[in-house]
């Protein structure tokens, strides 16, 4: 099963540069190129460009100089990421009926996770240090698994990746603004998938959601 990303982008009108319209036989051409990107293993990293020109605009993004199958929005996002992928160079293509211009290549740096499991020892409190192994609540750098038993998700929460597997449950207020893999488990929350923040389906296996889903890019 091919798994399917939520990607929470910029709302229109939300971007801090100001860029005329043009129209009429203007090629296009860059506003802001990508960025550079460094994630954990096993999260995913967003790449986007800004663009300007007659519309429409066409994107091709590749990696190493290969055409991605599928990429051609202004924004790309990748699979979960291994180590293997750190180095990786990525740019896109833009298009349209008068030209072509392409970006200037991004840097993906991919680090090793520290991954910190959830077990219920004591209570369903994220805040509990003795409810994490090894002992300690997560941080903002650390990858979260949770496979087991039941969480309340604080609203202090923080986390590069959380990922959400086997028959456990989630609850209290979710807001994603790294990565959340969901390959199988149950959501009773308000999940909010921020500006910039990524949420993979993952495989075949069942999946609930209680709450409500928001994109809010």
């Amino acid at each position: 099963m091919k798994p399917i990303q939520l990607l929470a982008v910029a709302a229109a009108g939300a971007s801090l540069v100001a860029v005329p319209a043009f129209g009429g036989t203007e090629a296009p051409f860059v506003v802001t190129s990508p960025q550079a990107r460094s994630v954990i293993e096993g999260a995913s990293a967003v790449f986007a460009v800004a663009a300007d020109g007659a519309q429409p605009l066409a994107y091709q993004w590749q990696r190493s100089g290969t055409e991605l199958p599928g990429a051609n929005g202004s924004s790309y996002v990748t699979a979960p990421v291994s180590l293997a992928d750190s180095g990786a160079q990525l740019r896109v293509i833009i298009t349209n009926a008068f030209g072509a211009t392409t970006s200037s290549w991004a840097t993906l740096t991919v680090t090793a996770a520290n991954t910190i499991t959830w077990t219920g020892a004591v209570s369903s409190d994220w805040n509990n240090p003795t409810n994490w192994s090894p002992r300690g609540v997560p941080g903002a750098n650390d990858a979260v698994l949770v496979n087991s038993g039941t969480l309340n998700v604080a609203p202090n929460a923080s986390f590069a990746l959380l990922t959400l597997d086997g028959a456990a449950t989630v609850t209290g207020s979710l807001r994603v603004s790294s990565t959340m893999n969901w390959n199988s488990g149950f959501v009773h929350a308000s999940l909010v998938v921020e500006e910039r923040g990524v949420l993979n389906l993952r495989g075949p296996f069942g999946r609930g959601l209680g709450g409500t889903l928001v994109n809010g890019g």
